[in-house]
C-alpha cells in the first residue's frame, strides 16, 4: 500500500515568529513551547486549539464561537489559520467564508501563502460536507481474498460512492482521502477543476491529481454528503481527513471498528499502553499519527501507517548490522503503481508503553519517510490503534 501526502496544495513560506512557534507546537507538541504560547494574552485559546489538533485533549469550552477575538496580535494570525485549517479539513466551507470575512489584509496574505488563492476560492464556493448518519460498524478482516489465502490481512473496507461500491484501504498514513483514477472513471465523478500533485513516502516523484466533490459517500454505517477528495494514481485510500470524521476507530489485523459503543471504547482505552499524537502543518494537508518509542534503547518517533502493507517497520536510518533483505520481494506498491527496490533489513527492539517487541526493520535509500521509523500494517499485529476522535485521544494497546 502507500502513504499519500498532498504536496502542492501548501506553498512553502517563511513564517513570522509567532506563527513559527505555533508551527513547531503543531509538528511535535512540546510542553515548553505550549507553555510559552499560553503565557501570552489569549495564548491559552491557541494552546487549546493546538492540543486538540495533537490528540491530547479537546478544545476548551471558552474557545467556541470566535476563539481568536481576545488573542494578542502576534498569535492572532496563527489562531485564525488554525481555525481556517480545521474548517477546510472538516469540510465546513460555509464557516470558511465567514472566517475569511473577519481577516484583515495581513492575515489574508498569510493565509494565501499557505493556501493558493485559486484553491481557497474553489473550496469557499462549495457546499459544506454534511454528516447524514453514523452508527457502529464492525468489519472482520480475513486472510482469504478472492478464493486465495494471503499471509496477512489488509485494512480494506467497502466504500459506497454515489450508490456504487468500490474498495479502499483505511490508511492512517494518508493525509488525505484519495480515489484512484480507475475508480473515478467507473463512478463517473465530476472534477472541481483544480489540479494538484501527490507524493508518497516510499518512492520519489509525484502523481498528478485533481479535486473532486462526491455527492454521497458511505463507509460502513457512516454516511456523508458533499465530501471533497483527491482523485489520482492507482489506489483508493481513506485518509486521516475522513477518519477524523468518525466518532472513534479501532484498528487491528483482525478487526476494524468504526463508531464504537461507549462501553467498548471505554474498555479498550483502559488497556492503553502508549499515547498517539498527530503531527500536522497549519492547513492539515500533510499530517500523520505517531507515538514515542525506544528502538534499540534510543527514544524516537514512530509514525503509524496502516496502508504500508509490506513490512513491520520501515526506517530512515540504516539499522546496525543490516544486510540485503533477500527474503523480501523488493516490490513496493503505491499510488504510482509497483516498483522494485533492494532494501536492507535488521532485527530491532521496539519498546512502547512497557511492551517490547523484536521485529524486522527495512531500510531503503529511495524512501522519504515522515519520521525516523514507520510502523507498517504487519506491525499492527503487535500494537492496535484506539482512536477516540470525539474526545481527541488516541493510543496503542
Amino acid at each position: 500500500m502507500v502513504v499519500i501526502v498532498c504536496m502542492v496544495l501548501q506553498a512553502q513560506t517563511a513564517l513570522a515568529e509567532g506563527l513559527q512557534e505555533i508551527a513547531v507546537a503543531l509538528a511535535y507538541p512540546r510542553k515548553e513551547v505550549i507553555a510559552k504560547i499560553a503565557e501570552r494574552k489569549g495564548g491559552d485559546v491557541v494552546s487549546a486549539l493546538i492540543l486538540e489538533r495533537a490528540l491530547i485533549r479537546k478544545r476548551a469550552d471558552g474557545a467556541q464561537g470566535s476563539p481568536c477575538e481576545q488573542v494578542e496580535d502576534s498569535l492572532k494570525s496563527g489562531c485564525l489559520l488554525l481555525v481556517s485549517a480545521n474548517a477546510i479539513s472538516d469540510g465546513r466551507f460555509d464557516d470558511l467564508r465567514g472566517i475569511f470575512a473577519t481577516l484583515d489584509t495581513r492575515a489574508k496574505n498569510q493565509l494565501f501563502q499557505l493556501v493558493p488563492v485559486a484553491l481557497f476560492e474553489k473550496l469557499a464556493a462549495l457546499s459544506p460536507t454534511r454528516l447524514i448518519s453514523q452508527a457502529e460498524t464492525n468489519i472482520a478482516l480475513s486472510t482469504e481474498s478472492e478464493g486465495f489465502l494471503q499471509d496477512s490481512t489488509k485494512p480494506v473496507v467497502d466504500i459506497e460512492i454515489n450508490g456504487q461500491k468500490v474498495s479502499g484501504a483505511l490508511d492512517t498514513g494518508a493525509s488525505v482521502t484519495l480515489i484512484s483514477e480507475q475508480d473515478a472513471r467507473q463512478l463517473e465523478l465530476t472534477p472541481l477543476h483544480y489540479d494538484a500533485e501527490i507524493g508518497t513516502y516510499y518512492r520519489a516523484g509525484k502523481v498528478k491529481a485533481a479535486l473532486y466533490q462526491i455527492k454521497e459517500l458511505k463507509i460502513g454505517n457512516t454516511q456523508m454528503r458533499d465530501v471533497v477528495v483527491l482523485v489520482g494514481g492507482q489506489m483508493t485510500l481513506i485518509g486521516l481527513d475522513m477518519i477524523s470524521r468518525f466518532d472513534s476507530l479501532y484498528l487491528s489485523p483482525e478487526r476494524i471498528a468504526i463508531n464504537l459503543s461507549a462501553h467498548e471504547l471505554a474498555s479498550l482505552e483502559k488497556e492503553c499502553r502508549a499515547r498517539v499524537f498527530l503531527n500536522s502543518d497549519f492547513m492539515r494537508f500533510n499530517q500523520f499519527l505517531y507515538f514515542i518509542a525506544k528502538v534499540d534503547g534510543k527514544s524516537t518517533i514512530v509514525a503509524l501507517d496502516s496502508g504500508y502493507s509490506g513490512d513491520y517497520l520501515a526506517t530512515a536510518i540504516m539499522p546496525q548490522g543490516a544486510v540485503r533483505d533477500i527474503t523480501s520481494s523488493g516490490v513496493v506498491n503505491d499510488a504510482r503503481g509497483a516498483a522494485y527496490e533492494q532494501p536492507y533489513s535488521a532485527e530491532v527492539e521496539v519498546e512502547a508503553g512497557n511492551k517490547t517487541i523484536r521485529m524486522p526493520a527495512i531500510f531503503s535509500g529511495t524512501r522519504k519517510l515522515p519520521a525516523p521509523y514507520v510502523l507498517g500494517w504487519r506491525g499492527f499485529s503487535h500494537y492496535h490503534l484506539v482512536y477516540n476522535v470525539k474526545s481527541a485521544r488516541a493510543c496503542l494497546i
